[in-house]
């Protein structure tokens, strides 16, 4: 009798084992046949899909970003005469500068094109400079262009509308070329944008330092970060945001050396930010910690929290700077990052011109184009704080 019971026992256990080993078996290809269905086998939105991780089919190549040392040169070539718009003639000096003789050898003159955005159409502008061979020394002298303009096929107006379409549309260098062609009808290349972004980057860098500075005085300032790529490598955009502007600072680090970067060591005012380690160096009545990160763990609330129930002018949030820096999130997903520490300068300081010209109530574009054509002329930029 006992031996039938137990018997019976073992059978009802080993009834048990075998469903429950059914049912696994049964959830496991349930999950597979979900792993190997995506946007495109079935009526599964592509958000939703599962993403296969893809394996390296190649090695990755050793080769240096840009053009290879064996890359054939391209260069623009000049528009055609029924193309040309304008024609300046620009007289060659009359005495030379070595000998102080007067010059009267004249040569071809030098032609130079400018394409500028002009009442939103392309103007081009053929500057023939006047050319003189001196008998003595034989120098070649030459006209010299207008301070605002450069050896730069491009002009100042189009390079601020360029800059916008990055900063403010977050458009890709391949979109730029596309709507430009669309637009206007002019041909560019990416690297000619690149070359444009290089030419802004050292235009901007007064301005850049001028609200960078302003910003270490400010009363109130909230601050955060976010991710970035450069060369396919994690770097950190970092911003810092008050009333009056809003600055970006792009650094390889996340790190408190940042934060100390871009508020200074001296910061008085009040930071409001979320509660990573990096803003910690702020004593608790002297920073607002955001109340939207509260929500787990309330009762860890410190002296730090309430600093805005004393001090006039501070949120309990942290919204304005993550409002701030939405836009480069958002360009940061359309254009993947950037290729070398040359593009991410450039929207370091091109990201913190536009912010705070908006604050500011000034037009982005126009006071672009006026710190390009002082940096063209070797004049000090418009600053936008005195």
């Amino acid at each position: 009798m006992k031996r039938s019971l137990k018997l019976h026992m073992d059978v009802s256990v080993l009834s048990k084992f075998i469903s429950t080993i059914y049912c696994l078996q049964q959830e496991v290809a349930e999950l597979k046949e979900k792993l190997n269905t995506s946007s495109e086998n079935s009526s599964t939105p592509p958000s939703q899909s599962f993403k296969k991780k893809k394996t390296a089919t190649s090695k990755k190549s050793s080769r240096k970003i840009g053009a290879q040392n064996n890359h054939k040169s391209s260069y623009r070539e000049y528009a055609k005469e029924d193309e040309i718009n304008k024609v300046v003639e620009i007289a060659s000096p009359v005495v030379c500068s070595k000998c102080s003789i007067k010059l009267s050898n004249i040569m071809r003159p030098q032609k130079h094109q400018i394409y500028e955005l002009e009442n939103n159409q392309i103007v081009i502008t053929e500057y023939h400079l006047g050319r003189v061979r001196c008998k003595k020394c034989r120098k070649i002298h030459k006209g010299s262009l207008p301070e605002e303009v450069n050896f730069s096929f491009f002009g100042n107006n189009l390079c601020a509308r360029i800059a916008s379409f990055v900063v403010e549309y977050r458009l890709s260098k391949s979109q730029i070329v596309n709507i430009l062609y669309d637009l206007y009808g002019l041909k560019l290349c990416t690297g000619s944008i690149s070359n444009i972004e290089n030419r802004i980057k050292k235009s901007l860098k007064a301005a850049y330092d001028n609200c960078a500075e302003k910003l270490k005085q400010e009363n109130v300032v909230h601050a955060d970060e976010t991710r970035h790529l450069e060369n396919h490598k994690t770097n950190w955009a970092w911003i810092a945001a008050s009333n009056n502007l809003t600055v970006y600072l792009l650094n390889a680090s996340r790190g408190k050396k940042v934060a100390l970067e871009l508020l200074g060591d001296k910061f008085s005012g009040i930071l409001i930010s979320d509660r990573y380690a990096a803003y910690n160096f702020k004593p608790p009545n002297e920073r607002q910690v955001c109340w939207a990160h509260l929500k787990r763990d309330f009762t860890k609330i410190l002296d730090g929290f309430w600093t805005f129930s004393c001090k006039k002018g501070v949120e309990p949030t942290n919204n304005h700077a993550e409002q701030q820096i939405r836009s480069f999130v958002i360009y940061r997903k359309l254009s993947f990052g950037t290729k070398s520490e040359r593009g991410s300068l450039f929207l370091q300081r091109a990201f913190t011109i536009a912010a705070t010209c908006k604050k500011q109530a000034k037009g982005f574009v126009e006071y672009l184009a006026q710190n390009i054509r002082a940096f063209n002329a070797n004049h000090d930029p418009p600053l936008l704080f005195a």
